[in-house]
């Protein structure tokens, strides 16, 4: 029996995750979708961002987010997604490059960019998304996030920026910023370190152990996944978002997130599974793999595979995000695609 996910929840237990860390153009393709799970192996959508536009209108920009081939707004219709501004771009690809990516930020201090795509996906079927990602040309800040959201909410903005990347919440000092609305999963690609470590009361009401990293410094090059988020008494998502997995700092001699420019990227394949019951206690699997070879050469790697007894809701939102500081890089992510089902690709 499927258990519905409260809409104002309050922190649960079942939040624990079992976390195994290992050492680790321009058409979208858009299935129409009911709530209902399409048949195994298919595609749910597919994105190359190579192009200069985006079809889906679905796909909303935010930040600084733009498409680096571009060079005139987009067509009627179409996503919102354009030209990439000039004072942003610095060390991006240069719109003559093909194909293109979809920069999130340019290698700008104090930038955020990023894309939600607020139309609902299948979750009950499983999930799995691939897609390349490349940060280079600056001093390693902050990162790249790829979150999934319950798809009954609308998805119009990211979480807190920063060490939350975007998904999370975060207590600067003098003001609490939501996490992501309805948030199920945030998965970080974290160049800087802030994203897995309990600062900026990242996670908040969680089951012990689960908060954040204990460390007092940043933990570089690392890949984390932070958990559901929930609201607070007053509406707002300021509740969870906790620490479930990472990796730790990987080795930079093969297992470094970042490249040197366009053609350096690493490859990411997220699965998601169907939730199954032991009688009514819910298990769902999730499952990191990365291909750290520069341009696509080598297999993929498992970075750590988790299982926790939170239940997938019936439909799924996503969105990419990325932002930079004191320090900076360019954020780049191109080859989008989400599938029904938990077969490896």
């Amino acid at each position: 029996m499927r258990h519905a996910r409260p809409k104002n929840r309050a922190p649960r237990k079942s939040l624990i995750l079992t976390a195994v860390a290992a050492v680790v153009g321009a058409g979208l393709i858009a299935i129409p979708l009911a709530p209902t799970a399409a048949a195994a192996g298919t595609p749910l959508l597919t994105e190359s961002f190579t192009g200069t536009s985006v079809t889906d209108p679905n796909v909303k920009p935010l930040g600084d987010a733009c498409l680096t081939r571009a060079t005139a707004a987009p067509p009627v219709g179409s996503s919102a997604l354009g030209v990439c501004s000039a004072t942003y771009r610095t060390d991006a690809p240069a719109t003559s490059v093909n194909p293109g990516w979809l920069m999130l930020t340019g290698n700008v201090g104090n930038r955020t960019g990023g894309i939600v795509y607020n139309q609902a996906l299948p979750a009950s079927a499983g999930l799995q998304v691939t897609f390349d990602q490349v940060q280079y040309g600056g001093s390693k800040a902050d990162g790249i996030s790829f979150f999934l959201s319950d798809g009954s909410y609308q998805l119009t903005q990211t979480g807190a920026p920063g060490g939350s990347l975007g998904y999370a919440r975060r207590d600067n000092g003098s003001t609490v910023e939501p996490g992501v609305v309805g948030g199920f999963l945030g998965l970080a690609l974290d160049a800087w370190g802030n994203y897995p470590r309990a600062t900026e009361a990242r996670g908040t009401g969680c089951p012990s152990g689960t908060a954040g990293s204990t460390s007092s410094t940043e933990i570089k090059n690392n890949v984390s996944l932070r958990g559901p988020g929930w609201q607070d008494g007053d509406g707002a998502w300021t509740q969870g978002y906790c620490l479930l997995a990472s990796s730790g700092a990987m080795s930079t001699s093969n297992k470094d997130l970042r490249g040197s420019g366009t053609a350096d990227y690493r490859s990411v394949r997220i699965t998601v599974s169907p939730t199954t019951y032991s009688g009514t206690t819910p298990t769902t699997t999730i499952t990191v793999d990365m291909n750290f070879t520069p341009s696509g050469g080598g297999s993929f790697q498992n970075v750590f595979t988790t299982t926790t007894h939170e239940e997938v809701p019936a439909t799924y939102k996503f969105g990419f995000a990325a932002s930079t500081g004191g320090s900076t890089d360019v954020h780049l992510i191109r080859n989008l695609a989400v599938w029904d089902c938990c077969t490896s690709r």
